[in-house]
């Protein structure tokens, strides 16, 4: 029978359904024999949705448990599959049809090895005893076949992304003009070490681009792993198809493309005017938007691209959740995938907005500070630019959009500390310029204030974002595990590790780091830091401040900064310096 006929059989079953009464003892059939027209024409959810209105009636119907389990197998979802026609099997076991089934979804006789034993040939045998197979049970190997290597597929390659070092070793062979050069390296090596591998094979190249060849023969781009996995599969397919087998060891074979120097460029033509450079061979990242995540990541000490990977966790997630051998619990259960796949995208989304609102924060402090270094006898906090209230109005538009951010951050995801902790620092970061708006930054202490401000207005607005700063900071405190005091470096392990660091950059390595102050210590380093601010503006407008001090130097302690950058910074704090004067 054609598609169209079971169609047309399908609306015949469903007018006598609607005519016959709820529980008559002929509906279990009747719904069998709509399922078979439902798997005849793929609609498999439908098939299986029949064939257990017909097993609700009578639950020893064979003929709706083998539709089911043929659907079930349709769908990927094998053990519902197994465990329908195991039932049919027990209920008409000398049914040749049955049997077959039975055997073909269990992965059984044949002289096949069982599956879930190791056996790469889990299909039985393309013809039955005495006949061709039916189109559904052709359809239902060949899902079965191309599931079996998709998994086989899936399973290496998550095994080699897990433990690259057992990755297969390859032979490579790189050109660059008329050199070449001959490596043996991982089949699953990163872009990065890839880079680094060709740059130590041709020492005395400059800036290169990394190419392959593609299954046309012309060269392509070589940018990420992938494109070397790409890579490898072309070369792979070229070996086979090869007529006559080469007696040396298969390579992969790349080429290398040296880039112009700028030096000899021609940019400008005979008469003074541009010419324009040659296109880049590369597709470049554009300088500003590295030089953008630098800023973050020293300014701000979050990473940029972090919400990729939890919108990249969510949509694993999702995956998974939809993926037919899940059970309706464990996708939608309070605990189930999609709950997890919800959190993942939540917690993408407060991150995107947080970082959002860290732009606005790099544009206030660019327009206070002017990107510059305070020398060590100008007061202040060392490290930190000077701020000034040139830019007030723009500063403060930047600071009230960042706000603005961080509490969308914060709706998003209430529990989401780093949000909270940008609030404070963005009122920290207020403090400093209505200081500065009423002369109160910088080493003159005899500073006025910024034209058109009122100095005590600004500096009662400034005491007023301090203390709400410092109450902010505490209340992240509050929501971050408890921790014992951090034990500063000594000298000799400092020492060690700025050798280390040396070696490291004289062997051409990544430097290593000393540990990673956890979330509470950099939200104590930042209180510590508000409250150092504080009580220098205190003692500026003859206000008790050494109080305020002594606790910016506990929190600074306790965080685990090093004595030697404290006395640093209490030897240039401006009621120190002013006291010292006052004393000579």
């Amino acid at each position: 029978m054609q598609k169209k006929e079971f169609k047309n059989a399908l609306q015949f079953y469903e007018q006598a359904k609607q005519l016959m009464p709820k529980g008559h003892e002929l509906s279990s059939g009747l719904d069998a024999s709509r399922a078979e027209c439902y798997l005849v024409m793929d609609r498999l959810a439908d098939a299986v949705s029949a064939a257990s209105d017909a097993l609700k009636m009578n639950g020893e119907n064979a003929r709706a448990l083998v539709t089911r389990a043929k659907a079930y197998a349709s769908t990927e979802n094998e053990t519902r599959a197994k465990k329908d026609i195991a039932r049919a099997h027990e209920l008409l076991p000398e049914d040749s049809h049955i049997k077959h089934m039975h055997d073909l979804i269990l992965g059984v006789g044949n002289g096949k090895t069982p599956a879930g034993l190791g056996g790469m040939n889990l299909a039985p045998s393309s013809k039955k005893k005495g006949g061709k197979m039916s189109a559904a049970e052709q359809q239902l190997e060949l899902q079965r076949k191309q599931r079996l290597e998709m998994e086989q597929r899936q399973k290496m390659q998550e095994h080699l992304r897990q433990n690259p070092s057992q990755a297969p070793m390859i032979h490579l062979k790189a050109k660059l003009g008329d050199d070449t050069r001959v490596c043996v390296l991982s089949s699953a090596i990163a872009y990065r070490d890839l880079v680094t591998t060709m740059t130590n094979k041709f020492p005395d190249a400059g800036q290169f681009t990394i190419k392959y060849t593609d299954e046309k023969g012309d060269l392509r781009p070589l940018q990420t792993r992938e494109d070397f996995q790409i890579a490898i599969h072309w070369t792979s397919v070229r070996l086979s198809k090869a007529e006559t087998p080469s007696l040396a060891p298969p390579c992969v074979k790349l080429t290398l493309v040296e880039l112009a120097k700028i030096e000899d460029m021609a940019i400008l033509g005979e008469d003074g005017k541009p010419v324009g450079l040659p296109p880049n061979e590369v597709v470049e990242i554009d300088e500003w938007i590295l030089d953008f995540a630098a800023l973050f990541r020293e300014h701000l000490g979050i990473d940029a691209e972090a919400h990729l990977d939890f919108h990249s966790d969510g949509l694993d997630k999702c995956s998974e959740a939809l993926e037919p051998t899940k059970s309706l619990e464990e996708s939608n259960g309070p605990d189930g995938i999609l709950s997890e796949a919800s959190k993942k995208f939540q917690e993408a989304a407060a991150m995107a907005t947080f970082n959002w609102g860290n732009v606005h924060m790099c544009s206030a402090r660019k327009k206070m500070d002017g990107g510059r270094e305070p020398p060590a006898e100008e007061g202040g906090n060392p490290g930190a630019a000077i701020a000034t209230a040139a830019n007030f109005d723009e500063v403060e538009k930047e600071l009230a959009i960042a706000a603005s951010r961080f509490e969308a951050a914060l709706e998003i995801k209430p529990d989401f500390v780093d949000a909270a902790t940008a609030l404070a620092q963005r009122r920290y970061e207020r403090a400093r310029l209505l200081c500065a708006a009423a002369g109160l930054s910088g080493p003159d202490s005899t500073r006025k204030p910024e034209k058109g401000h009122d100095a005590k207005k600004r500096t009662a607005e400034a005491e007023q974002e301090f203390s709400q700063a410092v109450d902010e900071y505490r209340a992240a405190l509050k929501q971050l595990p408890d921790e014992p005091p951090k034990t500063p470096k000594t000298a000799e392990e400092l020492e060690a590790h700025e050798q280390a660091v040396k070696e490291a950059q004289e062997k051409g390595e990544d430097p290593p780091v000393l540990d990673e102050p956890t979330m509470r210590a950099q939200v104590l380093v930042m209180l510590g830091n508000t409250l150092f601010e504080q009580s220098q503006m205190r003692a500026r407008v003859g206000k008790e401040w050494k109080s305020v001090l002594e606790e910016a130097v506990g929190h600074f302690k306790y965080a685990g900064c090093n004595q030697t950058d404290i006395d640093a910074a209490l030897k240039v704090h401006k009621g120190n310096l002013m006291e010292a004067a006052a004393a000579k």
